[in-house]
């Protein structure tokens, strides 16, 4: 009696063991899935960094070329999404470092005026699609004043372009 009763425990460790096994191998899975997209995701920003790197810092006198290089794509990808006369203004800021980084961030103020949100959304792709250095970084939307549409809209758009460009040097005091 006291050998099948062993035989029983025995078998059921062996099935709870097995169980804890599979779980064991779950898990590691999931975490090695896990650690891969990371690696991907790793990989994705070190090329989007190494883009940025490689393109050229800019000096003081090459904003005016930056700005209107910055002017161009953005009308030509406004004519591509077929919103050319409804970008009304641009308004570039001056370029500003990013803390701690050996990057400065320029803002761009766009104001679009009576655009569908398919439109805008198709600006703006084709936009990050020329200029990889580019992000939204806000999108304001107001109804216009004499609106003839549920899906017509007043846009403003701060564009964030990010560039390399070394910190300056702390003064010596």
């Amino acid at each position: 009696m006291t050998s099948a009763r062993s035989t029983r425990l025995l078998a059921a460790l062996l099935v709870v063991a097995a169980l804890c096994c599979v779980a064991a191998f779950a898990r590691l899975s999931r975490s090695a899935r896990a650690a891969n997209d990371a690696a991907g995701a790793f990989a994705q920003s070190q090329g989007k960094l190494k883009q940025l790197a490689s393109r050229p810092v800019l000096g003081a006198g090459d904003h005016a070329n930056a700005n209107a290089q910055i002017n161009r794509h953005l009308r030509d990808a406004a004519a591509a999404a077929g919103v050319a006369d409804r970008l009304v203004s641009i308004e570039p800021g001056e370029p500003n470092q990013v803390a701690g980084t050996d990057y400065q961030e320029m803002l761009v103020f766009l104001r679009l005026e009576s655009i569908p949100l398919r439109q805008l959304v198709t600006f703006l792709h084709a936009h990050a699609a020329a200029e990889a250095a580019s992000h939204p970084k806000t999108i304001e939307l107001s109804t216009p004043r004499h609106q003839g549409s549920d899906d017509v809209w007043l846009a403003d758009v701060t564009l964030a372009y990010t560039s390399y460009a070394t910190q300056p040097e702390a003064t010596a005091k």
